[in-house]
């Protein structure tokens, strides 16, 4: 059985994937925007709110997955914690 995923819906079959489905081997990871909406950047440049670049926000709906974690798990805190 594969399960299938079009824009609107997944569906379990045991047929071929209908047009323009993919099939789904690999968990689905959504990584949310760390913006919290205190948007102001600081004289360092990173955002008082998130600790991100204005680049980093800037490129943040380009990033894959593996960079947007990357960036939330090492770099924010890191930043984070230097910040104090």
């Amino acid at each position: 059985m594969s399960l299938w995923v079009t824009t609107a819906k997944a569906v379990e079959t045991h047929a071929l994937p209908p047009y323009g489905c993919q099939l789904m081997n690999t968990l689905f990871r959504a990584v949310l925007s760390p913006c919290i909406g205190v948007c102001a950047l600081d004289d360092e440049g990173l955002c008082s709110g998130c600790h991100r670049t204005s680049a980093e926000i800037a490129r943040w709906p380009q990033m894959n997955d593996d960079e947007r974690l990357r960036m939330m798990e090492t770099t924010l805190p890191e930043r984070e914690q230097r910040r104090g």
